[in-house]
């Protein structure tokens, strides 16, 4: 390939992901620029103390370069706070969280119906000449694009983005007709048999949405559901005169909140159903599991956390960008980062997990789950996830003795060797929250000794732990 079509493609590739980026974000976390709230988050008996140590982890950069935050809970904006240069008012780029806002679309021209799940993709381009054109591609409905099944030789996750065999970049890199370009390409698997993430497929959307409404999408989006949610800023890039519905959105992250809120409503605002409760129902059906906690429905993220909770929905954008809906809490949470080629010492699920934890509702599930679990006479089932998770939670509400008594149940077990790292970190952490410095220390240099992989998580723990000895020296 020559050199200048190479120059070509980085320079339209990061200029597709980038677009309306804020410039020179550095890993330190500035002040707080907003803090606006419609109800206060103390009204709705959120813990604001624990909030606080978020915000505190935010600002050392532990979740990497975060713009923004909002969270709502019953119908109100609770807290919305933003960061390094960015404000209320600035459109932020959400990258493939526009997948999912074309799906709430797509759900809006089948309750109308302009289009049908059983519609076949094919249909809406027979002025393409396609090749490879099979039984198989043939087959391929609107409801296999939704659930990224259509079978297509694609390959978006194993290689990052930008370098050659990422099937995004490559289509980027190659071709001067997107549409064509996915179009032709040959169908592998059995079209809605097997999960494949394909945004190839989500910007064909544009065309076909275009096609069965009559209207740009763009146009069509705020007639039928930005307007009718107050959403009056908005931009949505085309690539070669089509909306890029895989990820061309710019929103404040407010208003995706409220998209968000409409879905935790069931596609109602006051009354009006601007999307059908039906079609919210079906899209965040479980179409295929992706892992033993996460799944995908339309063009829709599911996600089951730890100690068995109700499933939340969310969609991500490239970079961090979040929404997660979670409808046992009656809470929107919308985080917009800048975490483009940074890795992360603490986890997007966590920094999630963390903010759901300063519901009361929340604290009441833990303590009573602990109540349970300490009292229980079996506790050969106890998964991993679960027992360090429930026991970072406690140390998170303070309640330190808790935490002991529920690990010292499984100090005598073979099996915690598994669990050595974090045993011996939480332990330590809450003998030196009760002043038991003998046993901290204990624990603590026992978390030292522990021979784990030495990436920017596990050092997050061990540097803790140091902190926490120096202190007692």
């Amino acid at each position: 390939m020559k050199c200048s079509k190479i120059i070509w493609f980085v320079f339209v590739f990061l200029f597709l992901i980038h677009t309306a980026c804020k410039e020179s974000i550095n890993n330190e976390i500035d002040d707080i620029q907003v803090n606006s709230t419609v109800s206060i988050f103390e009204e709705h008996g959120f813990n604001d103390t624990i909030f606080e140590a978020s915000l505190e982890q935010i600002h050392d950069g532990l979740f990497g370069n975060i713009n923004g935050m909002v969270i709502m809970h019953d119908n109100e904006l609770i807290t919305e706070k933003y960061y390094n240069g960015w404000s209320k008012n600035d459109l932020h780029p959400f990258h493939s969280c526009t997948k999912s806002i074309t799906s709430l679309l797509i759900g809006h021209a089948i309750d109308n119906q302009l289009l049908s799940l059983n519609d076949k993709m094919i249909s809406f381009f027979s002025n393409h000449s396609i090749s490879n054109n099979d039984s198989l591609k043939s087959s391929i409905t609107i409801e296999n694009m939704l659930t990224m099944s259509v079978g297509f030789d694609w390959d978006e996750w194993t290689i990052p983005y930008g370098e050659t065999g990422n099937s995004l970049s490559d289509m980027y890199n190659t071709s001067n007709n997107y549409i064509s370009y996915v179009l032709n390409l040959p169908v592998v698997r059995t079209p809605g048999e097997e999960f494949a993430y394909n945004s190839g497929i989500t910007f064909l959307f544009g065309s076909i949405l275009q096609s069965a409404t009559g209207k740009r999408v763009e146009n069509y989006a705020a007639e039928n559901l930005f307007t009718p949610l107050g959403i009056n800023q908005f931009r949505w890039n085309t690539t070669q005169g089509i909306a890029h519905c895989g990820g061309g959105l710019s929103l404040r992250p407010v208003d995706v909140a409220k998209i968000g809120n409409l879905v935790l409503n069931s596609g109602s605002l006051d009354g009006v159903q601007l999307i059908s409760q039906e079609w919210i129902t079906e899209s965040m059906k479980i179409r295929h599991n992706i892992s033993a906690f996460q799944g995908y429905g339309y063009h829709w993220f599911t996600y089951k956390p730890p100690l068995n909770g109700e499933i939340f929905y969310w969609t991500r954008g490239y970079g961090g960008q979040l929404l997660y809906i979670i409808p046992e809490y009656d809470m929107v949470i919308v985080i917009t980062s800048s975490n483009i080629s940074n890795i992360t010492a603490l986890s997007e699920i966590r920094l999630i997990l963390d903010l759901i934890s300063c519901s009361p509702d929340y604290y009441r599930m833990i303590m009573n789950t602990y109540d349970y679990k300490i009292n229980a006479s079996d506790h050969s089932e106890e998964t991993y996830s679960d027992l360090f998770f429930l026991v970072r939670m406690l140390n998170r509400y303070g309640k330190y003795q808790e935490a002991i008594d529920y690990l010292l149940l499984f100090e005598d077990d073979l099996t915690i060797i598994n669990y050595s790292f974090h045993f011996t970190f939480y332990l330590g952490y809450s003998y030196y929250h009760l002043q038991n410095y003998e046993q901290a220390k204990i624990y603590l240099n026992k978390h030292l000794a522990v021979n784990n992989n030495n990436n920017i998580h596990y050092q997050y723990y061990y540097n803790q732990a140091k902190y926490i000895l120096n202190s007692m020296n």
